[in-house]
């Protein structure tokens, strides 16, 4: 199982992998962090009008456990908001987050839309803070 864990912490980025060295933790690059977020931007906008729009009742009730797609950007971000949470608003974050969900639970692409860039215009910001 430590293997298998170490393994998928590879493939996200998180830890490096040294030839016959060992294992290291990755850097935090704070300004290839920009362009993830607006990588994810793209992605998200078009995983919440989808989701919005089509998605049944019960896909609704299930839409995270298939949001993989985007789960490297996801723990990217995350990383990036641990190292960095004393610069960030967590209420902020939390409430686009809110936004976002109420859309797609309630089939209104255009909430669901708000509520994504919403929370991209977030990570944007703190990251822009943390760069300064």
């Amino acid at each position: 199982p430590l293997r298998e864990a170490l393994m998928r912490m590879v493939a996200l980025g998180l830890i490096e992998q040294q030839p016959r060295r060992g294992l290291r933790v990755s850097e935090i690059r704070v300004a290839e962090h920009l362009t993830l977020i607006e990588t994810r931007r793209v992605l998200e906008r078009l995983i919440v009008q989808g989701a919005a729009r089509w998605a049944t009742p019960a896909q609704r009730s299930t839409l995270l456990a298939h949001a993989q797609a985007v789960t490297p950007m996801i723990v990217q971000c995350r990383r990036f908001w641990y190292a960095y949470q004393y610069e960030g608003d967590l209420e902020a974050g939390a409430q686009a987050h809110l936004t976002l969900a109420q859309g797609i639970q309630d089939g209104d692409p255009d909430k669901a839309l708000q509520g994504s860039e919403t929370l991209m215009a977030y990570l944007s910001a703190f990251t822009r803070k943390v760069i300064e």
